[in-house]
């Protein structure tokens, strides 16, 4: 996936939840089109859901609540997930099954079974893509969630949660115990799913290296590898490691350091670099898109070093309240005017494309 995770600081997390820019597309006749567009407008609003759901998923309570809280809803969603998917699986096992009781012909029997399974294998890789990309968008939060409940602060004498300072790290018997889960979760999911994705990956490299086809495990991946150029398969990888340092190892650093800037700014340039000299995504107004993203970051990391270093020096000619006012609106005008070139991109990829299958799975939910 191409997103940028605007995450990595409260201002981008209050802007994010707070502005919302309505823009009119027009009317297209094409049905892929309008399905590509109720993507993106699904990626614009999931920022917002994936917050409220942080929140207790009621709003209510502490820090450790709200980090503990999200990977409950994200395990909840997988598991009502997989319910449905299953329940549809034997529903139309039982339809199948009273369609072969209705005839003696075997050639129609055994046309019904293979439909089946391939019915079930189709569920299983959608049901499967589904839960990656809600994965895709919760785990920069969660990663930011379990590092910075690692982070206290010594404050008077008394060790505090550096995100809540309510709590109290040496006498908090709960908090204590919200350590130990937070290290539990640090191994199994914050490092592990980047383990896991690499171990399957690795394991059936030579699937996508070699130039034999090899449908069963390309189609077992596809939740992986949809998005990217065969040469790339692996992409996905890099992909989760920029969400773990820019959000989560990131968070580590305190905010008042300059060193958080510092680092932030040299790892957006080398993402941005990797993705212009890779271009790794099958569509080129994806890669496009993704290009703008990676240098919206580096100049958000810029622009936040040039105020902090105009606060010790206080140029005379920098005006801090207008120079920020006018780089907000115009980037705000640039990303619109670059979504709407990337949509016209994509819907002429999409328009010449003889055959669509592939598009069409690209962009699915």
């Amino acid at each position: 996936m191409f997103l940028v995770d605007l995450g990595t600081t409260s201002d981008v997390d209050s802007f994010l939840n707070t502005v919302k820019i309505p823009v009119n597309f027009g009317t297209f006749n094409s049905s892929k089109l309008n399905r590509f567009m109720l993507f993106i407008s699904f990626i614009l609003d999931v920022q917002l859901v994936v917050d409220m759901l942080s929140m207790g998923c009621l709003g209510i309570g502490n820090f450790m609540t709200k980090s503990v809280a999200k990977l409950f809803c994200l395990a909840l969603y997988a598991a009502v997930d997989y319910i449905y998917t299953k329940f549809k699986i034997k529903q139309y096992a039982r339809k199948t099954k009273t369609k072969s009781a209705m005839t003696q012909d075997a050639d129609v029997i055994s046309e019904l079974e293979s439909e089946r399974e391939q019915k079930q294998k189709l569920k299983n890789l959608r049901m499967v893509g589904r839960i990656n990309l809600a994965l895709f968008f919760v785990y920069p939060s969660i990663c930011q969630s379990v590092f910075l409940g690692m982070d206290c602060v010594y404050i008077s004498g008394s060790e505090y949660l550096s995100s809540d300072f309510s709590i109290n790290c040496g006498t908090n018997e709960i908090y204590k115990l919200f350590r130990g889960f937070n290290w539990v979760v640090m191994i199994m999911f914050v490092f592990g799913v980047p383990a896991f994705y690499s171990s399957i990956l690795f394991q059936n490299r030579r699937a996508f290296l070699s130039e034999e086809i090899h449908e069963d495990i390309e189609d077992k991946l596809l939740f992986l590898t949809k998005q990217y150029a065969t040469n790339y398969f692996y992409y996905e990888l890099i992909v989760i490691t920029r969400k773990l340092l820019l959000v989560g190892v990131l968070s580590l650093v305190p905010k008042t350091s300059i060193v958080q800037l510092y680092v932030g700014l040299l790892l957006a340039t080398y993402f941005l670099a990797t993705i212009a000299w890779l271009k790794p995504y099958r569509s080129q107004a994806i890669n496009f898109f993704a290009m703008f993203c990676e240098l919206f970051m580096v100049s958000y990391f810029a622009m936040t070093i040039t105020a902090r270093l105009n606060g010790e020096v206080n140029d005379y000619f920098f005006n801090q309240s207008i120079y920020l006012t006018i780089y907000f609106y115009i980037k705000v005008a640039i990303a619109i005017i670059v979504t709407i070139f990337a949509l016209k991109m994509r819907t002429h990829e999409l328009d010449t494309n003889e055959d669509g299958t592939t598009d069409m799975e690209d962009i699915e939910l």
